[in-house]
């Protein structure tokens, strides 16, 4: 893989999110920059809206990291390079950003940042 450019996403009032059980609504602007198989993300977004029930954690599947899934027509022998990607993502939760559920009415304020480098993701 080769190649490369640079993206700017300029969001405004996004459904970045819409599940029964869970929606996010984000304004804000993201960089990607991409020089393969290099990937860096940056971003700076604000959460005009949120509600995140917590009543869905309590079945949510997943497969052990021991478990490879192969489809059909896949050569389980091809191994494709690895992207590298980097990422710094700061999101505002906003005024209206609410977690409902197992007992628990409440709202989010504040902001967070989503780091990711060298494939370890981190937050603070």
């Amino acid at each position: 893989m080769d190649g490369g450019g640079d993206i700017k996403l300029t969001l405004y009032r996004f459904p970045a999110l819409q599940r029964s059980a869970r929606y996010a609504m984000v304004s804000g602007v993201i960089d990607l920059k991409a020089a393969m198989p290099r990937i860096e993300i940056v971003g700076d977004l604000k959460a005009d809206a949120g509600w995140f029930s917590l009543e869905i954690l309590q079945g949510v599947p997943s497969l052990d990291d021991d478990v490879k899934v192969i489809r059909a027509g896949q050569d389980p022998t091809a191994v494709s390079p690895p992207l590298q990607t980097s990422m710094n993502l700061t999101c505002d939760l906003g005024p209206r950003f609410y977690i409902p559920g197992m007992g628990l009415d409440a709202g989010l304020l504040g902001s967070i940042q989503i780091l990711l480098n060298d494939g370890r993701l981190s937050c603070g």
